[in-house]
């Protein structure tokens, strides 16, 4: 039932279209837009197939190119044994633009290229279809996109917070995503002076929009929601958009049952001061608190403790979400409770993506406080939902008694994907304080969370607090703690002295602003976090399994396990590099080895490379990147597998030159071995102590002590007839003597020292050679609908033949029998 509203919903948003009457009341708040002209959809994109290089032998999976298409650039979705590549945005694409409001209107303008083929029949042979979801986990059925121009309408953005592509044979030149937002009923101080007064004129449904300034006194201060179901929000955010209630005021009241309709979003509310909720007081209300600043907020008792310095929730369930908690204290008489946010026994909460820092319960000496960030109290009632806090970060949160992030005293809670470090407590708990009456069918939980160098404790439970009535899974503690998936070790983060505590990662830390920084070490906590979690919004790539911590789940999550791709560059490269693009590759084959795992794939730029290169037992992809690259190893074998190596393992698309002992060396090990040109080495490929390599479409010439030895080639050219599909004679490459082996051919040949194009008198007889099977790839047209031999096979670089004869079905060049066998087998087949 869930799929199908959703489907309903989404498809009705498909068929809106807003005209220009509608867009005059609307206001453009965010666009993104990408011509595909750079890589930077590698980073903006939250999943996507791998991205691969244009006119290099592509990857066996479904993958996307940045390619030119009918002279623009443009993105290729490039599908595998029948799988689509697929491209998913999370929205809004900026990080930095903030979620304010759930009005806002999503458009997309696409401009899509399909395959298409001269039979008026079918002229598309391509396709495009994209799908949306609110969640990443339910979506909408696909609706294809046409041929050219595309404009989707796709309603409520709180509705479509998942935006992927799927597709075969087609690419997008361009996409361009714009969020909308309705223009303000109320405007403040251009319609009414003081925001109250527009409070008090509004009626449910309206939006109040506050200018830049700072807002105090009567009228600005105590401001109270009056029970409606309004939308109170800041004109450009909260960093100039302030509420001060200069020490003696409080800063906004929800009392008259208000929902979570009732929305304040985007102020910075400070300098406010009351017994109860310094910040904002919400007593029996529900509202929805989003992209605030509350800081430098007090609750302050006289004759009793201070609570929720910050916010004090009595009664009621409000949304806090994607606010900051700063400086707030609560104190009094005889201490303090929450310093940051207070929830009463009557009361829950649900905070997401927040951060709290230098919140602090109590004096110095007031022992009896508590929750220096959240104070949990015991709950009246059995039936209360549990307290959530979910994507949220405690750090330097100080309490003169226990819990000096948390202090929770009901079972009812859940602490998901936070991080709680360098919090202090006096007594006990630095992280959190646990104490509570175990209750029949409740307990609380901790999960996919750190909990790290707090004082004097990470978690501290006390007696009371059964074994069952407290969940810790799948989190870091410093102290060894028992629960499925948990762990103890550093968790390497940024840089928590100065408040960054996303996880270091050799695959991509988020550093604000759509940047993303390559460490040289990752923490234990990525890809650590429970399995069954949805990690929708974490970005590609990743171990398919969410993070620990406040960023896990979320946009900002350190990039994880995944296919990586390395490039080598002899000449513009430096071992010191990280070698994850070509503008920051390594500068050898054999150090690109060492920093990939199984499952990555090495690129390597032209160049000639003088090394002697070991797979070190790794199921990894070493090919050129460009024009084919040329190893020599003249003291040893270029290419060693001998620590079991099997078919995961390839090497393709390089010329092998003047190898002393031999270009390949295989033992106990079968890798795959493809479209390799070895030339002027002592051997080609040599199998020992039962390899067997599976070695085809290679070219082999001028070897002094064999082409291959214990083992056998298919498809490839070389002395010996062994083999399925081998030819024998000479290559006719380009200029043997200038070490040029691209293959003559007289319907075109590269010609990479001046990188034109060039005819001969004479083709190779390697052209339209290679195993029949393969589909020739990146070979430029006119390719004979077969993969050519040697190092430049299935790549942009290869040379040109013939169009391809429908009647020869095998490929072979030839029209004959063994055609006419292929069609009648494949007739006879159900």
């Amino acid at each position: 039932m869930l799929r199908m509203q959703t489907v309903i919903i989404v498809s009705l948003f498909h068929m809106m279209i807003l005209s220009p009457v509608c867009a005059q009341n609307l206001r453009l708040i965010d666009s993104y837009r990408d011509d595909f002209s750079t890589d930077k959809v590698s980073h903006d994109s939250f999943a996507h197939s791998l991205v691969w290089l244009e006119r290099t032998f592509p990857v066996e999976k479904p993958h996307l190119i940045l390619k030119e298409t009918e002279g623009d650039s443009g993105l290729a979705f490039v599908s595998y044994e029948g799988d689509p590549a697929t491209l998913g945005y999370y929205l809004p694409v900026d990080q930095e633009v903030s979620v304010r409001e759930v009005s806002w209107i999503l458009e997309v303008d696409l401009d899509v290229r399909l395959s298409m083929s001269p039979d008026p029949g079918r002229p598309v042979m391509g396709y495009l279809v994209y799908k949306v979801s609110q969640d990443g986990l339910v979506w909408s059925d696909p609706f294809a996109l046409k041929h050219g121009q595309n404009q989707l309408s796709l309603g409520l953005f709180s509705q479509v917070r998942y935006l992927v592509f799927l597709g075969s044979n087609a690419a997008l030149m361009s996409v361009n995503i714009n969020l909308y937002e309705p223009k303000a009923t109320i405007l403040v101080p251009d319609h009414v002076p003081t925001i109250q007064k527009a409070i008090n004129m509004a009626k449910n449904g309206d939006r109040i929009v506050v200018a830049d300034g700072r807002y105090l006194g009567e009228g600005n201060t105590n401001l109270d929601f009056l029970g409606k179901s309004i939308l109170l929000m800041s004109e450009k955010g909260p960093e100039n958009c302030i509420i001060d209630g200069n020490a003696r005021h409080q800063g906004i009241l929800f009392q008259s049952g208000e929902s979570r309709e009732s929305v304040v979003d985007g102020f910075t509310i400070t300098n406010c001061r009351s017994i109860q909720g310094g910040g904002i007081l919400c007593v029996n209300a529900s509202p929805t608190i989003s992209n605030c600043t509350i800081k430098a907020c007090q609750a302050k008792g006289t004759s009793e403790p201070g609570r929720g310095g910050g916010l004090f929730v009595e009664g009621g369930q409000p949304l806090v979400e994607n606010c900051i908690f700063e400086d707030n204290k609560a104190d009094g008489f005889s201490g303090g409770h929450g310093g940051a946010i207070y929830i009463a026994g009557s009361a829950s909460i649900n905070v997401i993506g927040t951060s709290f820092s230098r919140n602090q319960a109590g004096q110095l000496g007031q022992s009896e406080s508590d929750g220096g960030a959240i104070n949990l109290a015991s709950a009246t009632s059995d039936t209360l939902p549990p307290a959530q806090f979910r994507e949220s970060l405690f750090y330097s949160n100080l309490t003169q008694g226990k819990g000096a992030a948390f202090s929770v005293a009901r079972p009812s809670f859940v602490i998901e994907n936070c991080t709680l470090a360098n919090n202090i407590a006096q007594i006990a708990g630095g992280g959190a304080y646990i104490d509570y009456v175990a209750v029949l069918g409740q307990s609380g939980a901790i999960r996919n969370s750190i909990l790290w160098s707090n004082s004097p404790v990470d978690l501290f439970r006390s007696s009371s607090v059964g074994n069952t009535s407290l969940v810790v899974e799948y989190s870091n503690l410093g102290e060894v703690w028992s629960g499925l998936g948990n762990l103890s070790v550093n968790p390497l983060f940024s840089d928590s002295e100065h408040g960054d505590y996303h996880l270091l990662s050799y695959t991509g830390r988020y550093i604000g602003a759509n940047q993303w920084l390559y460490d040289t070490v990752s923490s234990p906590c990525i890809d650590a976090g429970d399995p069954q979690e949805s990690i929708a919004s974490e970005r590609t790539p990743h171990g398919r399994r969410i993070n620990m911590g406040a960023y896990g789940g979320t946009s900002q999550a350190s990039r994880g396990n995944g296919a990586m791709i390395f490039h080598v560059d002899l000449y513009g490269g430096s071992d010191s590099n990280l070698g994850l693009s070509r503008d920051d590759a390594v500068a050898s084959i054999n150090h690109a080895v060492e920093l990939a795992a199984s499952g990555d794939y090495i690129l390597v730029w032209p160049g000639q490379y003088r090394e002697e290169i070991s797979y070190a037992g790794k199921a990894i992809t070493i090919q050129s990147a460009a024009d084919a690259a040329t190893v020599t190893a003249p003291q040893g074998y270029a290419f060693s597998f001998n620590q079991g190596e099997g078919s995961s393992s390839v090497l393709r698309n390089f010329i092998l030159l003047d190898c002393s002992t031999g270009a390949v060396f295989c033992e106990v090990s079968s890798p795959s071995i493809q479209n390799l040109t070895i030339v002027n080495s002592r051997v080609g490929v040599n199998a020992e102590e039962n390899a067997n390599p599976q070695i085809n479409n290679c070219i082999f010439w001028n070897n002094l002590s064999g082409d291959v030895l214990g083992c056998m080639a298919n498809y490839s050219l070389l002395s010996s007839s062994e083999g399925i599909g081998n030819i024998q004679g000479n290559p006719l490459f380009a200029d043997y003597v200038k070490d040029d082996y691209h293959l003559r051919s007289k319907f075109g040949r590269y010609w990479p020292e001046h990188d034109v194009w060039v005819v001969d008198e004479v083709t190779s007889p390697c052209l339209d050679r290679g195993s029949p099977g393969v589909h020739p790839f990146e070979e430029p047209m006119y390719n004979g609908a077969r993969l050519n031999q040697g190092a430049y096979a299935g790549t942009g670089y290869a040379s040109m033949s013939p169009p391809h004869n429908p009647a020869d079905i095998n490929a072979d060049g030839m029209v004959d029998f063994l055609d006419f066998a292929e069609f009648a087998e494949s007739w006879l087949l159900p």
